[in-house]
């Protein structure tokens, strides 16, 4: 049912469904309303960019790298401050 109503008004599934995303519940967790309004702008964002079909494969794949890189920046600087904290 989603489905057809997301094809007939050219949105993504993810615009018509109740967002519960375990990404969103954490930035509303961490952020407040802000964050997750911010988290849910971002998921969206996203999911209108790559289903466009205005991006290469190659400008997916920089985008997918750039993300990756900023999840593991973040990673290491979390073990880092976690190794401090116990020292």
């Amino acid at each position: 049912m989603l489905e057809k109503m997301a094809d007939i008004f050219h949105v993504p599934l993810t615009y018509l469904q109740p967002d519960h995303s375990l990404f969103i519940e954490r930035a509303a967790e961490a952020y407040g309303k802000k964050g997750k309004i911010e988290a849910q702008h971002l998921a969206f964002e996203l999911t209108e960019l790559f289903a466009s079909g205005e991006l290469t494969p190659q400008d997916m794949d920089g985008i997918m790298y750039e993300m990756h890189k900023a999840y593991f920046k973040y990673r290491e600087q979390k073990r880092e401050k976690e190794r401090i904290m116990n020292l």
